[in-house]
């Protein structure tokens, strides 16, 4: 056969779909109504407005199971699958094959269960390539072991690879309760009591001020990626309310989840590189403190078209693929520079820290905070002759990689400057 096939990466967060130039995104949304089963952005914007009717957990749960609430449009979580999935199909444009980028996290189970929704679309199904690996062959990153992060609805899902002449998956640990919903569960309460407190308006009281506030959720999130607070508007029957959204607490809100993924991403592969989907960016605020590099949203189609590359032409049989060749060589490493001398201090704003075994460093308002607190967002330590980053328990830079006294760092916004200062300086 000799048509082009679409790729499709199945993360239920934000589902991509990929073929002729043509790209499609839909969030893994179902709502049941009299009509039958609307998948994607349209179920999402009326998932708090119907809560008996929407449904979220049916590619993460992907069985056959009798749903709650069934109905003569679908009895079970593969059913609403199958509608998504229909829906994809259409808005590509109906490919005659797809090659499927999935989660490490789906089960044996599952990837029968997919195959058999692929098959009576139909469409023919090229493979199945881990979602991470795909995500991954283009990386620049050296030779060993890396991690993978890539947060789903309900979980998120920490890959661990190998980077030689190929990218391979060695292990896949999902972290329950540290998907997208459990965040944006917790940044909604933290914001409903904020509205309580300054308005005596509980946005959370109704499905309609309820979904208001998670259809602008994404949008203060974005704003502070970027930015240390961001202002917060609902309209309610009272008039429009205001008030500022400060990244510090929304981050202090979600302060034992992320100690979760911490923990998991040192278990499983102590300072190694951390890469992370672009769907990260849904939780902006979370890029900093897990030290994670976000990788393009193309990412994973570079892999899809080695993994396409290397499927066998005619073959019925459908391999879940967990290895591909690297994309491209990665680049040459810089010319050697003169020695600087090891650097002691941190310059900030006209002040010298010593960095010492351990020198905290995170957002305060209009600048950065320095302390004594492994716990802060970066921690700047000295190894040796050299300054270790370390975001979020992950070391950022290599010893190929040196920092010395006269290089600088730039760290949220601002301009920080490695000096020395001699003993008795």
């Amino acid at each position: 056969m000799t048509d082009s096939p679409a790729f499709i990466e199945l993360v239920d967060s934000e589902i991509l779909g990929l073929w002729q130039q043509e790209l499609v995104r839909e969030p893994g949304f179902a709502l049941l109504d009299k009509g039958g089963v609307q998948t994607g952005q349209s179920a999402l914007d009326q998932a708090w407005l119907y809560p008996q009717r929407s449904f979220n957990q049916f590619w993460h749960q992907l069985n056959l199971a009798p749903l709650p609430a069934a109905s003569r449009h679908a009895r079970h979580h593969a059913d609403l699958a199958f509608a998504q999935l229909k829906a994809l199909h259409q808005a590509l444009g109906a490919p005659e094959s797809i090659l499927f980028a999935l989660p490490g996290s789906f089960s044996p189970d599952q990837l029968s269960i997919l195959l058999g929704l692929a098959n009576a679309l139909p469409v023919r199904t090229r493979a199945f390539v881990d979602a991470a690996v795909a995500a991954t062959t283009s990386a620049d990153i050296p030779d060993g072991e890396f991690l993978h992060v890539d947060i789903q609805l309900h979980q998120t899902v920490i890959t661990k690879l190998r980077a030689g002449d190929r990218i391979s998956r060695e292990a896949v640990e999902p972290v329950s309760d540290t998907g997208v919903r459990a965040f944006f569960g917790g940044w909604a309460q933290h914001i409903a009591e904020r509205f309580i407190r300054e308005y005596r308006y509980d946005p959370l009281h109704t499905a309609e001020s309820e979904q208001q506030l998670y259809s602008n959720l994404p949008r203060w999130l974005n704003a502070l990626g970027t930015e240390t607070e961001t202002v917060a508007e609902l309209r309610t029957p009272r008039g429009s309310f205001r008030l500022t959204l400060h990244r510090r607490a929304l981050l202090e809100q979600s302060r034992l989840r992320l100690q979760r993924l911490r923990d998991n991403l040192d278990q499983l592969a102590p300072n190694a590189p951390v890469l992370a989907s672009y769907r990260l960016n849904q939780l902006g605020i979370l890029t900093e403190p897990l030290g994670a590099t976000v990788l393009s949203e193309q990412a994973p189609f570079e892999g899809c078209k080695l993994a396409l590359e290397l499927a066998e032409g005619d073959s019925d049989s459908v391999d879940f693929v967990t290895h591909l060749p690297r994309g491209r060589r990665k680049p040459a490493p810089a010319p050697a520079r003169h020695q600087a001398p090891a650097a002691t201090h941190v310059l900030y704003r006209h002040r010298g820290y010593a960095i010492g075994t351990g020198l905290g460093i995170g957002p305060d308002g209009t600048g950065l905070a320095m302390a004594r607190d492994t716990n802060s967002p970066v921690v700047l330590a000295t190894q040796g002759d050299n300054i270790v980053v370390v975001r979020g328990h992950a070391l950022v830079n290599t010893n190929a990689e040196k920092l010395r006294a006269g290089d600088t760092l730039t760290l949220f916004g601002e301009t920080l400057y490695l000096i020395e200062i001699p003993p008795g300086g």
